[in-house]
């Protein structure tokens, strides 16, 4: 059963991705949290307090989900086949979660919540450079422009069109930056 504290921030994760920065108040979140109101003052004092802390929520959620990609994809399919669920797991059922971290990562742009992210996305940057580097690219520009590619078809799936086959376009990306020889 998650504490108050897990509570607090999971309802602000939501708000945050349902309704936007703005609606991000300490009495909305208690009542989305449906815990007694001065809850989320009571852990979060300030603003930065609180973004410092759906940061840190958001980024142990996503480590944790990424445990299950730890190893880099033994082939090509591979590869396109768990990017292919990333995508559409980031862009389905954690859409709201996805929003949220693109409305924090505009908040934040610099400071303490943008520096939790950083890690999260060392890692990421690690793994898929170690499966571009398994298809034989090993420059760390193919490495950011693939992931640029990434970030791009899915901010397109949530602001745009979520149709579409997912893996056909992580397959262009691919070819751009390791071409099958």
């Amino acid at each position: 059963m998650a504490g108050t504290r897990e509570l607090v921030l999971r309802a602000a994760i939501r708000i945050l991705g349902t309704e936007g920065v703005r609606a991000l108040t300490h009495a909305r979140i208690d009542t989305v949290a449906g815990v007694p109101l001065g809850s989320c003052s009571n852990y979060f004092r300030t603003r930065r307090a609180l973004l410092t802390g759906i940061a840190e929520q958001m980024a142990s959620d996503e480590l944790s989900a990424f445990e299950r990609f730890a190893d880099a994809p033994s082939s090509r399919d591979e590869l396109v086949d768990q990017l292919t669920r990333v995508v559409e797991l980031q862009t389905g059922p954690g859409r709201i979660a996805t929003l949220a971290r693109h409305r924090l990562f505009l908040e934040v742009a610099e400071g303490d919540a943008a520096d939790i992210f950083g890690a999260g996305r060392a890692r990421f940057t690690a793994w898929t450079a170690r499966a571009l580097g398994a298809l034989g690219t090993h420059d760390d520009d193919a490495v950011r422009a693939f992931m640029a590619g990434l970030d791009g078809l899915i901010l397109h799936r949530l602001t745009v069109d979520d149709s579409g086959e997912v893996s056909s376009i992580i397959r262009y990306l691919l070819d751009g930056v390791a071409p099958t020889r």
